[in-house]
């Protein structure tokens, strides 16, 4: 039996939503959503190289450069462990027994035009929900407990600010060289079959 929603439930629903909000996943488990305003958003953002650029602020695990805003805080909560423990970085212990572990950060576009429903029958399932990008790293660089025991509430403000800003811009690099930069869900699977072809 489906219970009913209340009115007072209904207005909560529209309020909190936004038209845009990203989701941090571990695995399928939703570890933090929010949602989120951008004034000025371009939709050119969609097929730039700074909206790569962007994601990789918040969740690159490049070697070469920076760790993005998510992995540098999961980096220091680890390190609390590893100092304990008079370890290695835990990414430099062969931990063969750990399960994988991927996190997944999602930025997606919502319809808000349901909002004005006035029907009652709002739902958040219903907001037609479009993905702008997503990014995975391995969760599997990071202590456990930092994995386990997740509180990313202080960084949220920042992830924001760098979505707003790097979703804003003026104007955009929509090309890499002479190659014009496409989303991978705009591509037909002939298209995308060629990607991967050596």
């Amino acid at each position: 039996m489906v219970k009913e929603k209340t009115e007072k439930q209904i207005k909560f629903e529209k309020q909190i939503v936004k038209p845009f909000e990203f989701v941090l996943r571990i695995n399928t488990y939703i570890i933090c959503q929010r949602y989120f305003n951008i004034k000025g958003y371009n939709p050119d953002c969609r097929e730039s190289l700074e909206i790569k650029e962007m994601v990789d602020d918040i969740t690159g695990v490049n070697q070469s450069k920076e760790l993005g805003v998510i992995p540098e805080f999961f980096k220091v909560g680890g390190m609390d462990h590893t100092m304990n423990d008079n370890e290695l970085p835990y990414y430099q212990q062969n931990r063969t027994y750990d399960k994988d572990d991927i996190f997944t950060f999602e930025i997606l576009r919502n319809n808000v035009n349901k909002l004005r429903d006035k029907t009652g029958d709002f739902n958040l399932d219903d907001l037609q929900k479009q993905s702008i990008i997503k990014s995975m790293f391995d969760g599997n660089l990071f202590h456990p407990n930092v994995r386990y025991e997740i509180d990313i509430r202080s960084i949220i403000p920042e992830i924001i600010h760098i979505i707003q800003n790097g979703m804003s811009l003026n104007e955009y690099t929509m090309f890499y060289g002479p190659v014009k930069l496409s989303r991978f869900n705009k591509l037909t699977s002939e298209e995308y079959s060629k990607i991967y072809q050596y």
